[in-house]
């Protein structure tokens, strides 16, 4: 008798608890006076004398050293009080020293795990904070922002000219494509992908004087999944055998988060779910998370106090199978001869060097497998070559792979035959 009455008065608490829940989130993102804004510092003009200000005004550092890959040379304060600090205007030939963001954007860009002289493509990049993010992290051999909207496209080289100094734009590069045509345009091309797509954006959406703008927003819910599933596919493309993915949005709608991912990982068996269950342990003590019943997602939700987010975050991997390579070898292709040879030249992103590494196919008889060879490298100077203008323009530089080791393994092996077949077609 008592476990019958028990029963139903624990699922009451629990719903009782479930909607007063609701109603705290609801609140905090119907009311700017609620939410909270970090203060990330710019690496290339930092502010010193802001820093002793803001621990003095109770500051503290958010992600500092929490995660092993954590790079030192990102700083963010956070309050805990719902404190704004100004925002520093434009300056033509002037550098900022800090961005205003949602600290839940952070964690994107440090599960990204950029690493210096990667290529990395920011797909959905304006207005440019997880882009500027980025550059706080790591110095990228080629940083691709990449944003459809032209309006959005001006504030985001506008964002990049504020942070960023003269030097390190040399190897950044804002374009206008469609997000879902870039994949195609540059494929296999990117050692990391950031795709922070565009969704209902729940803080802003819900938050409108304008209420037929706010149910028209609404009304394009119903649109968003398919194009963000279209941006995934394009990025999965450019992303390189290896490569690492991280999918954001700033909603809570299951439809925009969960149900994307679960549409790629069952319609790709070539990409592999990340668990990054560890970032929410780890910073648990300034985020709020939600479950999401996959261990390659996070779900960061806002509560009075931690108003950070609504931000949603995953991470996938692109295996090493290539099989439209094999396809090619074991269908469209004619045979490979017994021994063939060629060079295949490679451009680093500095434009200086050239360096040529010649492989060899082998067919190995006894086992019946083909076997790749890989030389020493072969180092030319550009700047002694006859014509190298001639040579800059019938060759579009793009970016590689990195040099497999001499000590391949089978598996590498294959990959790298592939690879070179795949060039000489």
């Amino acid at each position: 008798m008592n476990a019958a009455v028990l029963i139903p008065v624990t699922a009451a608490v629990q719903i009782h608890h479930y909607r007063s829940c609701l109603k705290n989130r609801r609140d905090v993102l119907i009311s700017p006076s609620l939410w909270q804004y970090a203060v990330l510092f710019n690496r290339f003009s930092y502010p010193s004398e802001l820093e002793k200000t803001l621990l003095l005004r109770g500051y503290h550092t958010v992600l500092q050293d929490a995660l092993p890959h954590y790079p030192k040379s990102m700083k963010c304060y956070l309050s805990r009080t719902a404190d704004r600090m100004p925002s520093e205007r434009h300056q033509p030939g002037r550098l900022k020293t800090y961005y205003l963001l949602n600290a839940a954007s952070l964690l994107p860009v440090l599960a990204l795990e950029v690493k210096d002289g990667e290529t990395v493509l920011d797909l959905c990049a304006a207005p440019g904070g997880k882009s500027i993010a980025l550059l706080q992290c790591a110095y990228p051999g080629y940083l691709l922002c990449n944003e459809y909207d032209r309006l959005r496209g001006r504030w985001l080289r506008q964002t990049l000219e504020s942070f960023i100094p003269q030097p390190l734009r040399n190897v950044i590069k804002v374009s206008e494509l469609d997000g879902r045509e870039v994949g195609d345009a540059q494929p296999a091309t990117f050692d990391k992908v950031l795709v922070d797509a565009p969704c209902s954006n729940d803080r802003s959406w819900l938050f409108s004087s304008d209420s037929q703008k706010a149910t028209y927003r609404i009304c394009q819910r119903n649109n968003l999944p398919a194009l963000q599933v279209g941006l995934l596919r394009s990025a999965i493309k450019a992303l390189r055998p290896g490569g690492l993915l991280i999918y954001s949005t700033c909603t809570l709608s299951k439809a925009e988060n969960q149900d994307v991912i679960s549409e790629i990982l069952t319609s790709d068996s070539n990409i592999v779910p990340m668990d990054i269950s560890g970032i929410a342990r780890t910073f648990s003590q300034d985020f709020t998370f939600a479950p999401t019943d996959q261990k390659c997602s996070l779900l960061v939700i806002p509560e009075k106090g931690k108003a950070w987010g609504p931000m949603y975050i995953a991470k996938l991997k692109k295996g090493m199978s290539t099989r439209k390579w094999q396809g090619e070898l074991c269908s469209s292709s004619p045979p490979l001869p017994r021994t063939h040879s060629h060079s295949v030249s490679r451009r680093k992103r500095t434009g200086f060097l050239k360096t040529t590494r010649h492989v060899k196919i082998k067919y190995d008889e006894a086992t019946n497998t083909k076997k790749s060879v890989i030389s020493e490298l072969d180092v030319v100077n550009h700047q002694e070559e006859k014509n190298p203008k001639s040579r800059h323009k019938s060759q579009k530089p793009t970016c590689f792979h990195s040099q497999e080791s001499h000590k391949n393994t089978k598996l590498l092996s294959m990959i790298s035959m592939q690879r070179t077949w795949y060039r000489l077609v």
